[in-house]
């Protein structure tokens, strides 16, 4: 069984505590800098008997001025030698954190300024990516306009609130998966295995494979955990290709917890299996997926070999975990996704063109329905407004609209609202509300009829609106058509 639930990813990145390793480093630092004065302590207080502050104000004279005396003895000796090298040392140290300030400084007046902490791998390798953008943050807070919080830890949650407190006009992006999004604008919460999820079903739509089989298709996923837990999520969202659409997902892994969480999974249209049994006895079904995803796991690249040795003809998609499983690459019916490098990637960590889409769709509707201003601060003033739930969902809707994109240029047609037939227009409109109720509905919002008279209660998750597409009202449907024509204005 492959009950290791996808946590072997995690488990490889681990790094020793942020702090630890801070502590240590400042340690080392500070012994380095004292071990002239140790020495010239030991050689002139201990070992030459001159009086303690005789020798304690020759020892640091020696780190600005030349010991003009012959030394007493070795240590003496040593001493003088060492002290204008830490002297130096920490000049440039001192130099190199003023610089790295002037540069912060400056970047944030420019207002590109991305300052990145956390474990010194992770965050030398971000910085690297950021180029010119990028500031390595250690200790000191620098000035930025958007913070970039890695690895994990409880120091960052302190960095996290320091920083929006300090900078009111610094954004955080931190990397958390175990938390919702709250209602801090300024906080946006990261994590690899959503971002992986997300960028995988839209790089290799589905829409083509989908059109070619009907719009029938069964897609496994060999084993679970976080990752498998968000491309389930996202794999819903995002593949809905034709209203009368038949996609299986069958998952070999535990997904108790999943099931638990979102019982509605059964009201989505496209079924949702999970398999009690291993996935070696169920090879006809294998055989009969356009897609198996293989995903991080111990002993994954035995898995993988296993796999296309039983099933012939298998379209296997690896998601890189196992080290081992990079000597596989090349071989035929394999192909490898490197999730974890593609998520960490700044443009899909900071998503500014996701953002920019989400807060530009919020804005239409405000200026639509609220009488709202079409302005940047107008913009940013609605987009601060909403509750995280809403905020997400404008965020779907900016994500599945480069999966429409993507559809109407497979289908050879504009993306622009005018040059698009009614017809096309309408089935636009009904995938459109089939990715709007399976948002709801996996967020837990059940359909019926509001007590407090309206169209919805989100205190109580209650939408009259959540019923087949055929069964809206014309002025629904109308409205639908709208949101779409709206969307394909945006850019």
């Amino acid at each position: 069984r492959q009950d290791h639930s996808g946590h072997h990813d995690r488990a490889v990145r681990l790094r020793r505590p942020a702090t630890a390793e801070k502590y240590l480093r400042r340690a080392g630092r500070a012994l380095l800098f004292l071990t002239p004065l140790l020495l010239g302590m030991a050689g002139l207080w201990l070992l030459d008997g001159q009086p303690f502050l005789d020798a304690l104000f020759c020892c640091v004279s020696m780190y600005v001025l030349n010991y003009g005396d012959a030394p007493a003895n070795l240590l003496v000796e040593l001493a003088r030698w060492l002290a204008p090298v830490a002297a130096a040392g920490g000049v440039l140290m001192a130099l190199r954190t003023v610089r790295e300030q002037a540069k912060g400084f400056l970047r944030y007046l420019r207002g590109d300024g991305v300052a990145v902490y956390g474990p010194e791998e992770e965050r030398q390798r971000m910085v690297e990516r950021l180029g010119a953008r990028g500031m390595e943050g250690r200790e000191d807070l620098l000035p930025a306009r958007q913070y970039i919080l890695l690895g994990e830890g409880e120091e960052r949650f302190a960095l996290c609130r320091r920083i929006l407190q300090e900078r009111p006009d610094g954004e955080v992006f931190l990397q958390c998966g175990d938390i919702p999004q709250g209602s801090q604008p300024r906080l946006h919460l990261f994590c690899p295995e959503e971002a992986g999820a997300r960028l995988y079903w839209k790089e290799r739509c589905l829409y083509q494979s989908s059109a070619r089989h009907e719009h029938r298709l069964k897609i496994a996923l060999v084993g679970f955990g976080p990752l498998g837990e968000h491309l389930l999520y996202y794999g819903l969202l995002d593949n809905i290709f034709h209203p009368a659409q038949r996609i299986e997902y069958h998952i070999f892994g535990s997904g108790a917890r999943f099931r638990a969480v979102h019982p509605q999974l059964d009201q989505l249209g496209d079924p949702v299996v999970f398999h009690d049994e291993p996935w070696w006895e169920s090879l006809a079904l294998l055989g009969q997926c356009q897609r198996t995803l293989l995903l991080p796991q111990e002993g994954q690249a035995a898995i993988a070999r296993d796999l296309l040795l039983a099933v012939p003809g298998l379209s296997l998609e690896v998601f890189a975990g196992d080290a081992a499983v990079s000597l596989l690459e090349g071989r035929e019916g394999l192909t490898l996704y490197p999730w974890l490098d593609r998520a960490l990637e700044p443009e899909n960590i900071l998503r500014d063109r996701l953002f920019a889409q989400a807060k530009d769709i919020n804005l239409r509707y405000a200026c639509l329905y609220a009488g709202a201003e079409d302005t940047p601060a107008a913009r940013e003033a609605e987009w601060r407004k909403l509750d995280p739930f809403t905020r997400g969902s404008n965020i779907s809707c900016a994500d599945y609209h480069d999966i429409r994109r993507m559809m109407l240029s497979a289908m050879g047609l504009s993306a622009q609202a005018q040059q698009l037939d009614e017809e096309t227009m309408d089935l636009l409109a009904h995938l459109e509300h089939i990715r709007w109720s399976r948002y709801h509905l996996l967020n837990n919002w059940r359909q019926g009829q509001p007590e407090n008279g309206r169209r919805k209660d989100p205190a109580a998750r209650i939408h009259a609106d959540l019923v087949p597409y055929g069964e809206l009202d014309q002025g629904e449907k109308e409205k639908d058509r709208e949101n779409i024509r709206l969307l394909l204005s945006i850019q």
